[in-house]
C-alpha cells in the first residue's frame, strides 16, 4: 500500500468532485451550505481512491510509479513468433481489440469497455527494437483516473501468455 499515493489522488479527486456537487447544487436548486458540499467532495473523493486500493494491493509485484494508475508499460524480449502473435490480437481476457495503427515496428489497438458502468477506453501498444518488445497500454481520454487495476491485468495476462503459451494470445 502506498500511502503518499492515496493520499495526492484523494486530494487530486476533491476539487473534480467539488465541481460535480457545485453543479448539481445549481441545477437541482439544492441549497448545500459550503461546508457541506466540502464534505462531500472530500469523502467521495477518499471512497474513490479506496475502492481502487484492493484491486492495486492484489499484486506485490507492482511498482509504486503504477500505483492507482491507468497507464503502465513492460516490456518483454523479442522474437518473430510474439510479434506475429501480437499482430494477430483480437481479444484479451473479455476484452475485444481493435487495430488502429500497425506499421514494422508498432501496433497500436484500442479496448472499448463499457460506457454505461463509467469505464472509459484504452489504447494498448506495441513497439520492437532488437531485442524487446514494448508493452504499453493507457486509458484514454483521461489518464489519471484509477481503473481498478483493469489496464494492469490486462498487461499482465499479454506477457503471460507470451511467455508460457505459444500460439494462444
Amino acid at each position: 500500500m502506498n500511502i503518499k499515493k492515496i493520499i495526492q489522488k484523494s486530494i487530486f479527486f476533491t476539487p473534480f468532485y467539488f465541481g460535480i456537487v457545485i453543479l448539481y447544487n445549481l441545477v437541482l436548486k439544492k441549497n448545500m451550505s459550503i461546508e457541506f458540499t466540502i464534505l462531500v467532495s472530500i469523502v467521495v473523493s477518499v471512497i474513490t481512491v479506496l475502492s481502487n486500493i484492493f484491486d492495486y494491493d492484489y499484486y506485490n509485484s507492482i511498482t509504486s510509479n503504477d500505483y492507482l494508475e491507468s497507464r503502465h508499460n513492460m516490456s518483454i524480449e523479442y522474437n518473430m513468433r510474439k510479434w506475429n502473435e501480437l499482430s494477430k490480437l483480437k481479444k484479451v481476457n473479455t476484452h475485444n481489440l481493435k487495430l488502429t495503427k500497425e506499421t514494422e515496428s508498432e501496433l497500436e489497438y484500442s479496448i472499448t469497455f463499457n460506457l454505461l458502468k463509467g469505464q472509459l477506453n484504452s489504447i494498448l501498444t506495441f513497439n520492437h527494437f532488437e531485442d524487446k518488445i514494448l508493452i504499453e497500454i493507457k486509458k484514454t481520454p483521461i489518464t489519471f483516473l484509477p481503473d481498478k487495476a483493469r489496464n494492469y491485468k490486462i498487461i499482465r495476462k499479454i506477457i503471460y501468455d507470451l511467455k508460457t503459451k505459444p500460439n494462444a494470445v
